[in-house]
């Protein structure tokens, strides 16, 4: 019985077409959404869930893209989702890796009103 073969994704390159950078985002998005375990996650007495936290995806992202990147260009990658929209942050805490995020879908919208609300 052999082990399924982890995916690899490329690193968008900033010189690279608008389009094309785009579309590996994109990419990226999907795999995370496959990907990164998403949990529930309490914040201020507010239960947030299928988010996950900002380290958690920087550590995914530097593991499974093509190119060997540090943490460092691991959280440009995430920074340039969040700028995107493919990931979008639900609920801000002391650090960017600290951050509560959930990626663009209807939950991360829902997420975000609750956070709002309170």
């Amino acid at each position: 019985m052999s082990t399924p073969q982890r995916r690899v994704y490329a690193v968008p390159d900033a010189s690279a077409p608008r389009e094309k950078r785009y579309a590996l985002l994109r990419e990226l998005a999907r795999g995370m959404a496959r990907e990164l375990p998403l949990a529930t996650h309490r914040f201020v007495g507010v239960s947030y869930e299928h988010t996950f936290v900002g380290a958690d995806a920087l550590e995914w992202t530097a593991r499974a893209t093509a190119a060997d990147i540090d943490l460092r260009a691991a959280l440009r990658v995430c920074q340039a989702l969040l700028d995107h929209g493919l990931v979008a942050r639900v609920a801000k805490r002391e650090s960017a890796t600290d951050a509560l995020c959930a990626l663009a879908s209807d939950h991360a919208d829902a997420a975000r009103r609750r956070f709002k609300a309170t």
